[in-house]
């Protein structure tokens, strides 16, 4: 028996061999790659930031991701936006072969638009997998963004005024934070009784005056559901008179005496340190404020720092039947100024089809899928639904995170208006601006202040001017004009 399975396993054994070796005799397939596909193989997209607001040098380990997912190659260009919008224009429409991403100061959103420097966002670029369009807090989205009637521009910082408020001591009071100008008015006035030794401050100073007194005065010049608010879109005349802006500016400089003396040379970051270190106990101050690294913060160990949007008014002037409108129940009525500063990007026009996609496919990296860390600390700031939870780097311990980011969103969700928004911004600016210091010096009463910018306006709108500055006025509000 053991010689049979001797036999039996040495058959079973060249058996096995010889199926090795007929294996081995067999030409093994050649394993084939699948070929990767690159989506802009050899496209060129340029990306332009602005010199004074230049953010690109925390772009390049995302820039470098992006070149080698799609294939392209790009460059970036910083531009000396001192140079104005003119300089910018040219270098746009030097290039060729190439797509073009242009991130450019707020300030010169209409510019943009009424050169057509820039195309419309693509409704396939503004879904959710992409820029999220829906995303963006409306106010912002409708107001700011649309050029034209068309989803135009991307935010990536846009500035707002809010008020800080030390709500240990006005919770001590039995005092609650104000929803209207007149109750915060009250507050000013009877600070001493809830915050003695502390002061309340404005930012009055040269460089932010034009726009606190813009901001003030919107709340009873700008009634829900009309348009037109610095200038009537229709005709382009000019409405800085209006007795709302008047009664706003009326209020402020009658306030103006029990305010902290600083209040005149202050600007938007500075209020905001003065509640942070201490000295004020009520400030109105930048939303997104850009302090010094070394801010004391308070002595009161307490102490806490609550923030809530402008305050509103609950009886607006109705330019269209000339008289004030009250509103009725717990209504009040406010509006969010934006845009005297910040920073847009949008495609520049004229490239291919293919080279346009590139460019928003970058775009999108770096407003979008990069975020917030692909700027400068602090530099984008919350103008989304999916991120008005996430806090804002201030700096300040003492602050309440989670009022900031109501206030916020809440200033962002409603009425917004964008300052001053057309061609020719710096022209129609500067009066009013001088009349402002001409005010705060005790030369001209608001009323003579504001006819006399009326009159300065309307010496520049003349002629083609004119309607250069009421057609961009009109398509920044959403109007849409055909050529």
């Amino acid at each position: 028996m053991s010689s049979v399975a001797g036999m039996f396993q040495r058959f079973a054994l060249l058996v096995l061999c010889g199926l090795v070796v007929a294996g081995c005799g067999k030409k093994s397939e050649p394993v084939v790659e699948p070929k990767q596909v690159l989506p802009f193989a050899d496209v060129k997209v340029r990306i332009y930031s602005p010199k004074s607001i230049d953010d690109s040098r925390f772009w390049e380990i995302a820039l470098s991701e992006w070149s080698a997912q799609t294939g392209a190659s790009y460059e970036v260009v910083v531009y000396d936006d001192a140079e104005g919008p003119d300089a910018l224009e040219t270098r746009l429409k030097g290039v060729t072969g190439a797509g073009q991403v242009v991130f450019f100061p707020a300030t010169w959103r209409s510019e943009i638009g009424a050169r057509e420097l820039c195309v419309p966002l693509p409704s396939e670029w503004q879904g959710f997998d992409d820029f999220n369009w829906p995303d963006l807090l409306p106010g912002v989205r409708e107001h700011v963004l649309k050029w034209n009637g068309a989803a135009a521009f991307v935010p990536v910082h846009l500035p707002l005024m809010v008020v800080y408020y030390r709500a240990d001591l006005l919770e001590a009071a039995g005092l609650k934070p104000p929803r209207t100008w007149d109750e915060y008015q009250q507050l000013v006035l009877t600070l001493n009784d809830w915050a003695p030794g502390l002061t309340a401050i404005e930012p009055w100073g040269a460089e932010s005056r034009t726009s606190l007194f813009l901001a003030r005065g919107l709340a009873s010049a700008k009634m829900d559901g009309n348009y037109s608010v610095f200038l009537d879109y229709s005709t382009g005349a000019p409405l800085i008179d209006s007795p709302g802006f008047e009664r706003g500016l009326e209020a402020s400089l009658s306030l103006l005496p029990s305010l902290d003396p600083r209040s005149r040379e202050s600007t938007a970051d500075a209020c905001v340190l003065e509640i942070a270190e201490g000295r004020a106990a009520l400030a109105i101050g930048s939303a997104f404020p850009l302090l010094p690294r070394n801010v004391t913060e308070l002595a009161a160990p307490d102490a806490r720092i609550a923030v809530v949007p402008l305050p509103g008014s609950r009886s607006v002037y109705d330019p269209g039947r000339e008289r004030w409108v009250e509103l009725g129940g717990d209504k009040v009525n406010r509006v969010s100024l934006t845009g005297w500063e910040g920073l847009l990007a949008s495609v520049a026009s004229g490239a291919s089809g293919t080279e346009t996609r590139a460019a928003w496919s970058v775009l999108k990296m770096l407003t979008v899928e990069v975020g917030a860390d692909g700027f400068a600390p602090g530099r984008m700031v919350p103008m989304r639904l999916s991120t008005s939870s996430t806090p804002y780097p201030l700096g300040v311990r003492a602050i309440d995170v989670r009022s900031h980011l109501e206030a916020v969103r809440d200033s962002f969700q409603g009425d917004v208006i964008p300052e001053l928004s057309c061609v020719d911004r710096e022209a129609l600016r500067g009066p009013l601006a001088a009349r402002l210091g001409e005010v705060l010096e005790g030369e001209l009463s608001p009323a003579e202040a504001l006819v006399r910018v009326r009159e300065e306006w309307d010496a520049i709108l003349v002629d083609a001017r004119r309607e250069a500055i009421r057609n961009s006025y009109a398509r920044g509000l959403g109007f849409r004009i055909l050529r």
